[in-house]
C-alpha cells in the first residue's frame, strides 16, 4: 500500500495519487487500462522494429546479429581491438549514404 511504504497517511497518500495522475495526462481508452500521451504498446514498438529500414553491412552474419543490419532509427556502436575493421565498416557505411 502507497500509504505504508510512504509512511504518510491514506489521506496524504490519495492526495499523492490523484497529483500524479492529474500531472501526467493520463488518458483512459476503450479497453480496461490507462495509457499515458506518447506511449506505445509493446506490439506497436513491435510493428515499427519490423518495417524499420536497415542498413546492411555487406556481412551477412553481422548483419544477422544486428537484427537484419544497422537499425536507421538506433545508434549502434561497434567496438573492438585495434585493427579488427572499425573504421572499415565506417566507411562502408558512409558509402552508402553517399550513393
Amino acid at each position: 500500500m502507497l500509504a505504508t511504504e510512504l509512511k504518510v497517511s491514506e489521506t496524504e497518500a490519495l492526495e499523492i495519487l490523484k497529483s500524479v495522475s492529474d500531472s501526467s495526462r493520463l488518458q483512459s481508452t476503450s479497453s480496461s487500462f490507462t495509457i499515458v500521451n506518447g506511449a506505445q504498446s509493446a506490439w506497436d514498438m513491435l510493428q515499427e522494429e519490423e518495417t524499420s529500414v536497415h542498413i546492411t553491412t555487406s556481412c551477412a552474419d553481422l548483419d544477422s546479429i544486428l537484427g537484419g543490419g544497422i537499425s536507421c532509427k538506433e545508434v549502434t556502436e561497434i567496438g573492438g581491438v585495434p585493427g579488427i575493421g572499425k573504421t572499415q565498416l565506417g566507411y562502408k557505411l558512409l558509402t552508402y549514404f553517399i550513393e
